[in-house]
């Protein structure tokens, strides 16, 4: 938490400006504000919130709400938007029925797939799903991460997909970046991300995950308590307070290159890539035992 997903999100999609750096969407610079895009560019980024009781009107019935990107960026009539909202629904597994009912008629999950469709209804290229699973239930989240599959490969659209939940990004990631304080400290494909070597950062977030049969205890991780010292941090590793692995002063006073572990895979920190596998194993083996 708090550690600039959800900020990026709202940069990508034109609603925050970012401080610094630049954003870039198919070889182009969309490093500005959302009312002075194109209206294709606008209409290829979409977003989905995280809570659909706050990011759906109560007053507007399903077919309004689906029907409004339609009318905004393909010009469509009333009548002419029935049969593509029906459409819609069908695509999100709800009955056409649902189209004369009102947002507050719905249940959680059933929001949440109207809020896709509204999404899906611009015909983006990229959606930008922020945490939209940390309000439903577990039950109606494996339906809607079955169902993101699905509209995936239909659609051959593309997901920036936030989330803290790490069992469910590894079933729907292709590509991982984690965060820890803003600044990100391990990127790479789903594969190279969940095996050795890790960041210590994505090794203390995998040893959260319970497992069956595990039977031991996990490595300590130290806590700091107070706000972080981020003016401190933008100068040294940001994880340093609480690595396990801590090596030294070097990890308060200097900021860790990138490493390279592969093609696609690199992360950031001082300890070599050599020692970072032992250290995984040891740990593995510690945990095993």
């Amino acid at each position: 938490s708090g550690s600039g997903k959800s900020t990026i999100a709202r940069s990508i999609a034109g609603l925050v400006p970012p401080s610094a750096g630049q954003i870039t969407f198919q070889g182009g610079d969309i490093n500005q504000p959302v009312e002075m895009r194109s209206p294709a560019m606008r209409r290829e980024l979409q977003l989905v919130l995280q809570n659909p009781d706050q990011s759906l009107n109560p007053r507007h019935r399903v077919r309004e709400i689906i029907s409004r990107p339609l009318k905004f960026f393909f010009k469509l009539s009333g009548i002419e938007c029935i049969p593509r909202v029906e459409k819609l629904l069908s695509e999100i597994r709800l009955d056409a029925s649902y189209a004369d009912r009102y947002a507050d008629e719905l249940s959680g999950g059933e929001r949440q797939r109207i809020a896709i469709a509204r999404a899906l209804a611009a015909e983006p290229k990229l959606l930008l799903c922020d945490e939209v699973l940390s309000a439903l239930d577990v039950s109606v989240q494996a339906d809607i991460v079955d169902l993101l599959s699905v509209l995936q490969k239909e659609r051959e659209i593309a997901y920036l997909f936030i989330s803290h939940d790490l069992a469910i990004v590894r079933s729907l990631a292709h590509r991982v970046g984690v965060l820890y304080q803003g600044q990100l400290v391990e990127q790479g494909r789903v594969e190279e991300v969940y095996s050795p070597p890790y960041h210590p950062y994505t090794h203390m977030l995998l040893s959260a995950v319970p497992e069956i049969g595990r039977k031991t205890k996990l490595l300590h991780v130290s806590s700091v308590d107070g706000t972080p010292d981020t003016k401190r941090h933008s100068l040294a590793c940001s994880f340093a307070d609480r690595c396990p692995w801590k090596i030294g002063r070097i990890c308060e006073e200097e900021v860790p290159e990138w490493k390279t572990v592969s093609s696609t895979h690199s992360l950031r920190c001082h300890l070599p890539i050599t020692e970072l596998i032992e250290r995984d194993t040891f740990s593995l083996s510690i945990q095993s035992k």
